[in-house]
């Protein structure tokens, strides 16, 4: 079933007789984010956006400095990533491995 989660979270929810913001309340997330899961959706971080592509570089070459040129540096995606974000990780030297493709890490070795 492949939105399983949120069935039982709509289910539960009904139960207890709690509208989506309520029950977002109590668990101390924002409402939207009750319905998204009810959805079964990914809601993307937009606000970090900037700030994680710009750590990443930053990582990679705090590594390389350490280890050497020679090293791989690859992220590992799950979920949603706009063609900024994906863009900017390019440019910088940056590769990445879907969620959907592990296997793709057999072609480094891995």
């Amino acid at each position: 079933m492949k939105n399983a989660l949120g069935q039982a979270v709509r289910k539960r929810r009904t139960a207890m007789a709690l509208p989506q913001g309520q029950l977002a309340c109590q668990l101390g997330v924002q409402g939207s984010h009750i319905g998204y899961i009810e959805k079964g959706l990914r809601k993307p971080s937009i606000s970090n956006v900037n700030k994680r592509r710009k750590e990443e570089a930053q990582k990679m070459n705090q590594l390389k400095a350490t280890f050497g040129g020679n090293l791989t540096y690859v992220l590992f995606l799950c979920g949603y990533f706009d063609a900024g974000y994906l863009g900017y990780e390019a440019s910088e030297g940056i590769d990445w491995i879907w969620e959907h493709r592990i296997d793709d890490f057999a072609g480094l070795g891995l």
